[in-house]
C-alpha cells in the first residue's frame, strides 16, 4: 500500500501503509447520524463473528473504528468501468445474499437475549446498493464494505432493501444491449 491510496466515503479516507482505514463515526451529521453508544456495543459483536462478508474490524473507539481494507472494485464500479451484467451474475448474488441474510438471523437468534438485540430485534446490512458492495465473480462472494450500515431491529424493511440491490442490477441487465427486448417485462 501507498501512503497515497483513499477511499471515498463521503469524503477521501486515507488507506494507511499497513492496509486498515479509520473511519469516524457519523454521529454530527443532520442526516446520518449514528448512535455511537449502539456501534460501540454492535462492533465487538460482529468482530466475534469473523464473518467473511464483512471487513475485518481491527479496533474502535468512541471516535470510530479500524478495519481491515476489502481489496477490489465495488460492483458500481465495475459496471462503470464496462463490466456487463448477466441473469447468472444476479442469481448468484442472490443466492449469496441470501446465505448473508441466513448468518444475520443465527447471529440474531444466538443474541435474542442480549439487551442489543432486545428480545426480537434482527442484525441487517441498512444500505446494500452496489457502491457498498464487491462481488468476486471468480469465487461467487458478496462483501458489502459498509459497516456502520449495520443495525439491529424489530421490522426490517427486506422488501425495500431486495429491490435496492437487486432491481438496480435487473434495470441493468435490461438496458446495457439496445437490441435486447424488454417485452414481457416491467422495465
Amino acid at each position: 500500500m501507498t501512503k497515497d491510496q483513499y477511499i471515498q466515503i463521503r469524503t477521501k479516507v486515507p488507506i494507511d501503509s499497513d492496509g486498515t482505514v479509520f473511519k469516524e463515526f457519523n454521529a454530527n451529521e443532520k442526516f446520518r447520524r449514528q448512535d455511537v453508544s449502539i456501534m460501540l456495543k454492535l462492533l465487538p459483536l460482529i468482530a466475534k463473528y469473523k464473518l467473511d462478508f464483512l471487513p475485518r474490524i481491527v479496533e474502535f473507539n468512541d471516535k470510530g473504528y479500524r478495519y481491515e481494507f476489502v481489496e477490489g472494485k465495488t460492483i458500481k464500479e465495475q459496471v462503470d468501468g464496462g463490466m456487463k451484467v448477466s441473469q447468472k451474475m444476479i442469481l448468484e448474488m442472490k443466492i449469496a445474499m441470501d446465505n448473508i441474510w441466513e448468518k444475520f438471523y443465527e447471529i440474531s437468534m444466538e443474541n435474542r437475549y442480549n439487551p442489543l438485540f432486545r428480545g426480537n430485534g434482527f442484525l441487517y446490512h441498512g444500505d446494500p446498493w452496489l457502491g457498498n458492495a464487491i462481488w468476486n465473480d471468480d469465487t461467487r462472494e458478496l462483501k458489502f464494505i459498509d459497516l456502520d450500515s449495520l443495525s439491529i431491529a424489530e421490522f426490517v424493511p427486506l422488501t425495500q432493501l431486495n429491490n435496492m440491490f437487486f432491481q438496480h442490477l435487473e434495470t441493468l441487465l435490461m438496458t446495457q444491449d439496445n437490441n435486447k427486448s424488454t417485452l414481457g417485462t416491467w422495465i
